[in-house]
């Protein structure tokens, strides 16, 4: 009886452990979702709410950063959204997408300090 228990109580362990896992992919994938449908509504405000939502749910996900990027861009903060590629490639430098707005991006400002300041994007 003792080891049925004891079994049990470890399965629930880690069904829990394993939820816990798999709540913050769950988590970004909407806010994304959400994120995405306010952009194609141009509804920009919340777009950016629901991608820094994606954000903080999984930090280290380059496409939240560059799908944050653009939202920000879309909304006119130029600022943020260079910020906002710089951290995805930082997070994957290989995000083709988020290299090709950053660069053109720096480009755009002229801030020749600025653009030597950023580690290459080849």
């Amino acid at each position: 009886m003792r080891l049925r228990l004891h079994a049990a109580a470890v399965f629930c362990l880690i069904v829990l452990a394993l939820s816990g896992c798999a709540r913050p992919e769950a988590k970004k994938a909407r806010y994304v979702a959400e994120g995405r449908n306010f952009l194609d509504k141009e509804d920009y405000s919340r777009a950016i709410l629901a991608f820094k939502n994606a954000a903080t749910a999984v930090p280290a996900d380059a496409e939240t950063q560059y799908q944050l990027g653009l939202a920000f861009m879309a909304a006119g903060d130029l600022q943020s959204a260079t910020l906002s590629f710089k951290r995805a490639t930082e997070l994957n430098p290989a995000h083709v997408g988020a290299q090709l707005r950053l660069s053109q991006q720096l480009a755009r400002s002229g801030d020749n300090e600025l653009i030597a300041d950023v580690p290459s994007l080849a």
